[in-house]
């Protein structure tokens, strides 16, 4: 079982990205357990078809820095629509 206060983070992460999205800000965040790892997607004019994200993040949940990228992230993502 991963650590509590990583699970807590992916959680504020994904409740961030849903809260925040809508028609004109786009936020995924994708949980990939074969490489232990959460992908992030940000679109600042919401998501069109065949265009890259603004913002790609891949965090991998064992790296020693873990709670302090997913951290800023977390931070990144608009806090209002």
């Amino acid at each position: 079982m991963k650590d509590k206060k990583i699970i807590k983070l992916v959680q504020k992460l994904i409740e961030r990205a849903m809260d925040a999205s809508d028609e004109n800000y786009s936020a995924f965040v994708e949980y990939a357990p074969h490489i232990s790892a959460v992908i992030v997607r940000i679109d600042n004019n919401g998501w069109k078809s065949n265009r890259p994200a603004d913002v790609y993040s891949t965090v991998y949940l064992n790296d020693d820095c873990v709670e302090r990228k997913l951290d800023k992230i977390i931070k990144s993502i608009r806090s209002e629509k």
